[in-house]
């Protein structure tokens, strides 16, 4: 039964070379004006970080933050917070919105900056903000697409509680990009040093720099934008029949076919197709991880591992494929990683860098960070920044 989630190293070598022609075709859709997965940001390559504090909120599929950052001697450190809450399923805009302000009231003062980390699609605007695209992760909000999910936010948190100086909106995938960024021995630029953020939680995604002529605009000031990637869009080949039926039954047939086979929204889901019954557990990855460590084998355990192990691998190889056509000319990769599912069972780190570096080779070093709270300092930095892209 487990079988048909085994990945042959010939499997992983051409699911690698799959992505790195999917993203040379997304930069090649930018550059001609057409649709493409590809989110430019507001946020360019940090030079220098300056002094302050920012007010963060980190939203992402199943539960938000709040905390206030401040950047000090040691890098950016926590003022307070954060303040953690499951989101459920809210049923209007208002009490979404309203929610994440009162995240906010033991963090918030009178003029700060908001930072505002939002893990679903958004199409970055001019002023810092970001208007919603849709929804993914088997989750919506009504009456929110097309709308400027930022400036929701500030109205709603001086509803609660009073106003902000300025605001910002970037993807989680961002924040973990820019995540290495709020260590000083990591301030400014490196020659032949790429940064590389890499999601796998409820939902995955990766981003990264891109020089504005490769994403055919025009930049003052920094010439590199992170982009988010929106990764979970990519189409691999490797997909079983269980895969295609999850998919038929998901809220969004034929889209983010990577997410569904990697991430931990839909591992659960894929173990109970296999398994073709149901159960009273509401399984997602962190069931599985916790089905791999028991101590005893069982059938169930050597399915949740088959399925995790292909998770980890896939991972591994479209990593590999992103890096080789974005970061041609590095020979270090930074890799900042974000995620429950990544964290939380030991052997995955293990299963991604080994893939991933094997596809990558010798000449190019693959250093991958875990940062502690990670999209609160990654969107402190986008905040505090003297590198926005104008």
């Amino acid at each position: 039964m487990s079988d048909r989630f085994h990945l042959t190293s010939a499997g992983l070598e051409t699911l690698a070379g799959e992505m790195a022609g999917w993203i040379e075709s997304q930069l090649q859709a930018l550059q001609d004006g057409e649709v493409s997965s590809f989110l430019p940001s507001w946020v360019g390559r940090p030079g220098r970080v300056a002094a302050g504090e920012v007010l963060v909120v980190d939203v992402g599929g199943t539960r938000a933050r709040a905390a206030r950052m401040k950047l000090g001697r040691s890098g950016l450190e926590l003022v307070s917070g954060p303040d953690i809450a499951a989101i459920g399923q809210l049923s209007s805009a208002d009490d979404y919105f309203a929610f994440q302000a009162r995240l906010c009231r033991d963090h918030w003062k009178e003029g700060i900056p908001l930072g505002y980390c939002f893990s679903n699609p958004t199409r970055s605007t001019a002023d810092g903000d970001a208007e919603l695209i849709g929804w993914t992760k088997e989750y919506h909000v009504p009456g929110t697409e097309g709308k400027k999910v930022g400036r929701l936010l500030r109205a709603a948190i001086s509803a609660e509680l009073g106003d902000i100086s300025e605001l910002g909106v970037i993807n989680d995938s961002i924040a973990t990009l820019l995540a290495p960024m709020s260590e000083p021995a990591l301030f400014g630029t490196e020659e032949n040093t790429g940064y590389f953020g890499l999601v796998v939680g409820t939902g995955t995604n990766m981003s990264t720099f891109v020089d504005g002529a490769r994403l055919g605009i025009q930049t003052a000031g920094s010439r590199s934008v992170a982009v988010n990637l929106e990764s979970a869009n990519f189409v691999p080949s490797a997909l079983c029949d269980t895969d295609h039926k999850l998919d038929e039954l998901s809220d969004s047939p034929g889209e983010h076919l990577l997410e569904k086979a990697v991430s931990g929204k839909y591992l659960g889901k894929l173990f109970e197709l296999e398994r073709a019954q149901r159960s009273s557990v509401a399984w997602e990855g962190g069931e599985l991880v916790r089905l791999v460590q028991k101590p005893a084998r069982s059938e169930e355990g050597e399915l949740a591992r088959a399925i995790l192990t292909r998770s980890a691998s896939m991972v591994g190889a479209c990593l590999a494929g992103a890096v080789a056509p974005l970061c041609i000319d590095c020979r270090r990769v930074i890799i900042s990683v974000e995620g429950g599912l990544y964290h939380g069972w030991p052997e995955y780190d293990s299963i991604v860098q080994e893939v991933a570096n094997k596809l990558t080779g010798e000449n190019l070093v693959l250093d991958f960070r875990k940062i502690s709270e990670a999209n609160l300092k990654g969107t402190a930095v986008a905040m505090l920044s003297e590198e926005a892209i104008e």
